[in-house]
């Protein structure tokens, strides 16, 4: 008998469709854990910043869009009340529904926010 795994045996579109299988149940597996510590995820809490970026860029007066600043205060307590928003939604639709805690969505944020880029760490982009 060898010694090698099967899954090292597959060739071609096998072993392709191996590693995206097993990638798959790592990622439903981490998105699992992290509801379970009530961390958002990361795809959920994309679309709250984005969200959360767009209000605040529309509750400036039409000709200050541009150029006023965003609070970096006001942007965290925006991401954090459309978080619920779509909680209040995802409940209303019969959805599971993820009980964020507190220290959890800010540190998700944090994270997200004020990380280095990956391509910076990689060293493809120019430092600016």
């Amino acid at each position: 008998m060898s010694d090698t795994p099967a899954a090292a045996r597959l060739t071609g579109a096998a072993r392709t469709s191996r590693r995206r299988a097993v990638a798959r149940d790592r990622k439903r597996r981490q998105r699992a854990s992290e509801a379970e510590r009530g961390r958002p995820d990361l795809m959920v809490l994309d679309r709250a910043i984005v969200d959360a970026l767009r209000a605040l860029l529309l509750s400036a007066p039409g000709g200050e869009r541009y150029t006023r600043a965003i609070r970096p205060e006001a942007l965290i307590l925006a991401v954090g009340a459309h978080l619920v928003k779509r909680s209040i939604q995802d409940r209303a639709a019969g959805r599971a529904v993820v009980a964020y805690k507190r220290e959890e969505v800010a540190a998700a944020i944090e994270s997200r926010l004020f990380s280095t880029p990956r391509g910076r760490r990689e060293g493809a982009m120019p430092d600016v």
